[in-house]
Formats: structure tokens, C-alpha cells, sequence
């Protein structure tokens, strides 16, 4: 049973968080060679990302919201700073 967000996490990050229809804004997720990255990186990136905010808002008092909606807002927060659109699939 899931408990943490750190829990939701990893199970969103397990499934796979980009999609088929996910469009990377020009320039928004780029290699150290100024060249957009290939799939593999951007989810290596928004794992990195994820896993940084989510030790960011665990300091705080972000427990009193539920587990799920904190790792789902950690997921559309990596994609927002990656230039990921759209921020949400229904």
C-alpha cells in the first residue's frame, strides 16, 4: 500500500511519465551540446528533477495535503522546468 509521496513516485516514475503526445518546448530540455535530448535523458532529467523537489517540499510541512497529489505536482513541476508541454494529460 502506498503511503509517501516518495511511494507515488516512484510508481509514477516506474510506469513512465512521458507520453506519446508530450511536446519538448525548443531549447527546453537540452544536452550538453545545446541539441534537444533523446527520450532516455529528458526522463533521466525529470527523475533528477523529482526527486530534488520532492526532498525540497518533504522540509516543509506539504504533509497535510495527500501523498498523491504532492508526487503528481512533483511530476508537473519537473515537467514545467524541462519545458514539457502539455503539464497534464487527462
Amino acid at each position: 500500500m502506498f503511503k509517501t509521496p516518495a511511494d507515488y513516485l516512484d510508481l509514477f516514475l516506474i510506469q513512465g511519465v512521458l507520453f506519446s503526445n508530450d511536446i519538448i518546448i525548443p531549447n527546453g530540455v537540452l544536452n550538453k551540446q545545446g541539441k534537444n535530448c533523446p527520450d532516455q535523458e529528458v526522463a533521466k532529467k525529470i527523475k533528477d528533477y523529482s526527486e530534488f523537489l520532492i526532498d525540497l517540499l518533504l522540509q516543509y510541512n506539504w504533509l497535510k495535503f495527500p501523498s498523491l497529489i504532492i508526487a503528481a505536482s512533483i511530476i508537473v513541476s519537473a515537467w514545467k522546468i524541462l519545458g514539457i508541454e502539455p503539464c497534464w494529460n487527462p
